[in-house]
This record gives structure tokens, C-alpha cells and sequence, in this order.
């Protein structure tokens, strides 16, 4: 009148192994992202190894013209022919206004935003605003960092102009 055992319940695959399962996105993000990121900073190292040494043979560092003494233009401390410094000046111009009007567009709608957040009696509404106006924020600060940075690199990249022809004045190179 027993009952017949039951057979255990296997929490395994018949070969063994733990069920093997999909990355899902959540996961899978960081890996792009990180990849992305690695990718771009040593395509920059790169660039910026290449156009050193450019410089220091005596080369515009993006085209690799000879550059005359009366025409070279530093740019992001970078030794630059008259085209090409004009054209990285367009360049930074361009990325300069679309940053601008990202902050602007950020403080402008903070507070739209927060007010619909506050018109569905959300009570968090407040943090869209703060979140949006530190994000503006930060952009503005990172801007000014970076345009004092490329100052700062400008007048380094001046000396160091200074020193080599000093040195080659005095035969030492």
C-alpha cells in the first residue's frame, strides 16, 4: 500500500553541466561600451604618438608637410601648417557650438521637464530639474577645462619651440 519512490529531481543537464543561458542586454552593454571606449583611447594614444613625432622632425603634425618658420600655428599643442590649423579650428568651433547648445538645451529643459513630472503629482519632480542643471553644469565645467587645457598645451608646445631653437642656435642639436 506504499507509494514507489519518486525519482530525484535532477537540477542538472543529463551531461552535467549547469544550464547554459543567454547574455541579456543589461549585460551585454558594458562590454560594448567598455570595448568602444578602449577602442577610442588608443586610436587617440595613437594619434597623438604620431603627431608628436611628426612635430619633432620638423612636420606639420597632420598632414606631414614641411612646415617654414614663418608659417606654423600651434593647436592643441601641436605644431600645425596654415591649412591644417585652419581646418582644426573649424573643427574645434563646430564641436565648441554643439556642446554649447547641449548645455543650453539642458538648462532650458530642466524646468519643462520638471514641471510634467510635477503635473503627473510625481513627487520626485525636483530631481529631474537638479539632474538636468547638474548635467549642464558639469558640461559647462568640463568645457572650460578643456579649452584652458589646449591653452596650457599651446604655451607648453611654444616653450618647447623656443628651447629647440635655442639649442640648435648653440649647435647642441
Amino acid at each position: 500500500m506504499r507509494l514507489r519512490a519518486l525519482r530525484p529531481q535532477l537540477k542538472r543537464d543529463p551531461l552535467g553541466a549547469y544550464g547554459q543561458r543567454d547574455m541579456t542586454v543589461s549585460e551585454l552593454v558594458p562590454l560594448v561600451l567598455g570595448g568602444a571606449t578602449g577602442l577610442v583611447v588608443a586610436a587617440a594614444t595613437t594619434q597623438d604618438f604620431l603627431h608628436r613625432r611628426r612635430n619633432r622632425r620638423g612636420l606639420c603634425a597632420y598632414c606631414a608637410e614641411p612646415l617654414p618658420i614663418a608659417e606654423r600655428f600651434r593647436l592643441e599643442g601641436r605644431i600645425l601648417c596654415g591649412r591644417c590649423a585652419s581646418r582644426a579650428g573649424r573643427r574645434i568651433a563646430r564641436g565648441l557650438y554643439a556642446l554649447t547648445a547641449f548645455v543650453g538645451a539642458a538648462v532650458v529643459s530642466a524646468p519643462v521637464f520638471a514641471f510634467l513630472i510635477w503635473r503627473r503629482h510625481d513627487p520626485t519632480w525636483w530631481l529631474a530639474f537638479l539632474v538636468l542643471w547638474g548635467v549642464a553644469a558639469t558640461m559647462a565645467l568640463l568645457i572650460r577645462s578643456v579649452l584652458r587645457s589646449m591653452k596650457a598645451q599651446n604655451v607648453h608646445a611654444a616653450q618647447l619651440e623656443r628651447l629647440d631653437a635655442l639649442l640648435r642656435l648653440l649647435g647642441l642639436r
